[in-house]
C-alpha cells in the first residue's frame, strides 16, 4: 500500500516520537464508579457506544441502573437500543415519551422484542415522565425493519 504525498513525513515522525519518549512516571491505577465514568463520558462526547455480551444479567442490570440515573438524562438525548425493531419506531416513540399506546398495539412490539430491550424502555419512559418534553431522552430502535 502506498502512503499518499505528504503523509510518509509525518507518519514517520510520529513513529520516530512515540519512542523517543522518556518514560513517565506511571500513576497508579485509581477504581472509578462504572456509572459516574460513563456519564462523564456522555458528557464530554457527542457519541458514546456501549457494547455488552447479551444473556449477561450483570450488564444488563447495570445499563438499566445506568439509565435510570438522573445524570443520564441530564447528559444524553438519545438510546440507540440493539435489540428494538426500527418497524415499531413510531410506538416506541409515543410509548417512551409517555403517551397512551394501546395494549395490543406494544403486544406486537414486545413480542418481536427481548425483554432486556422492553425493559429499558419501560424504564426511559418512567425517566421521561419525570422530565420537561424538551429534556426527554429518546429511544432509538437498532435493528432493520421486518416483513
Amino acid at each position: 500500500m502506498r502512503i499518499a504525498d505528504g503523509w510518509a513525513p509525518f507518519v514517520l515522525a510520529f513513529a520516530a516520537s512515540a519512542f523517543a519518549q522518556p518514560p513517565a512516571s506511571l500513576k497508579p491505577a485509581v477504581p472509578l464508579d462504572a456509572r459516574v465514568a460513563m456519564i462523564d463520558t456522555f458528557t464530554s462526547h457527542s457519541l458514546v457506544a456501549v457494547g455488552e455480551t447479551h444473556g449477561h444479567p450483570e450488564t444488563e442490570d447495570f445499563l438499566l441502573d445506568l439509565i435510570a440515573d438522573a445524570r443520564f438524562a441530564a447528559a444524553a438525548s438519545h438510546v440507540v437500543i440493539e435489540g428494538g425493531i426500527s418497524t415499531y419506531q413510531p410506538l416506541g416513540d409515543r410509548f417512551a415519551g409517555g403517551e397512551d399506546v394501546p395494549a395490543d398495539s406494544l403486544q406486537r412490539v414486545w413480542r418481536d422484542t427481548p425483554s432486556y430491550v422492553v425493559q429499558g424502555v419501560q424504564r426511559v419512559r418512567e425517566i421521561n415522565a419525570t422530565l420537561p418534553k424538551a429534556r426527554r431522552v429518546r429511544v432509538l430502535f437498532g435493528e432493520p425493519s421486518i416483513d
